[in-house]
C-alpha cells in the first residue's frame, strides 16, 4: 500500500512538474498570435530581427533576467520565454541583468538579418549570475519554438 501512494505521489508531482514547464511563471506573455508571428522568422521590410531568449531548464528557483535593448529596460524574461526585437540595421547592444551581475552582447545588424542571443543562468550558491551570449541559427530557432514570446514593457 505505501508503495502504490508513493508511486502516486511521484506521477502528480511529474505532472505538476511538466505544467510547470508549458506554462512560464513570473513575466506577462504576448498574444498568441504575436508568438505565432515571431515563430515565422520573417524580419519586417528595413529591420532586422533579434530574438533574446532563456531556455527552460528545471533549477528549482525560477532565475528571471531584466533585458534592455539599447539602454531601455524592455522587461523580463523568464525560463522559457523570449523578446523579439525588430530593430533598423546598425549597432545594438542587448544587456542583461541578473541577481548578481550584468552582461552585455553586442550586434551589428544588417537588414533582413536574424540574430538569436541567448541568456543562461549558472547555479549559484546565492544569486545566479547572467551569462548572455550569441548563439547559432539552429539552437536560437529550437528555443524560439520551443519558448513562449514575452511581452515587452519599455521603458527608461
Amino acid at each position: 500500500m505505501r508503495l502504490m501512494l508513493t508511486g502516486l505521489c511521484l506521477i502528480i508531482s511529474g505532472c505538476v512538474s511538466a505544467a510547470m514547464m508549458l506554462s512560464p511563471p513570473n513575466v506577462p506573455l504576448a498574444p498568441e498570435q504575436s508568438d505565432a508571428a515571431a515563430k515565422r522568422f520573417q524580419p519586417r521590410p528595413g529591420k532586422a530581427s533579434i530574438y533574446v531568449m532563456q531556455e527552460y531548464v528545471f533549477t528549482g528557483k525560477v532565475t528571471l533576467f531584466q533585458v534592455s535593448l539599447d539602454g531601455k529596460n524592455q522587461g523580463k524574461l523568464s525560463p522559457g520565454t523570449y523578446f523579439l526585437f525588430m530593430v533598423p540595421p546598425g549597432k545594438h547592444e542587448v544587456s542583461s541583468k541578473g541577481e548578481a551581475n550584468r552582461g552585455t552582447e553586442t550586434i551589428y545588424a544588417v537588414e533582413g538579418g536574424i540574430y538569436y542571443i541567448e541568456i543562461r543562468s549558472k547555479s549559484g550558491i546565492k544569486a545566479p549570475p547572467a551569462n548572455i551570449f550569441r548563439i547559432d541559427r539552429q539552437r536560437g530557432r529550437h528555443l524560439v519554438l520551443e519558448g513562449r514570446r514575452a511581452e515587452i514593457k519599455t521603458s527608461d
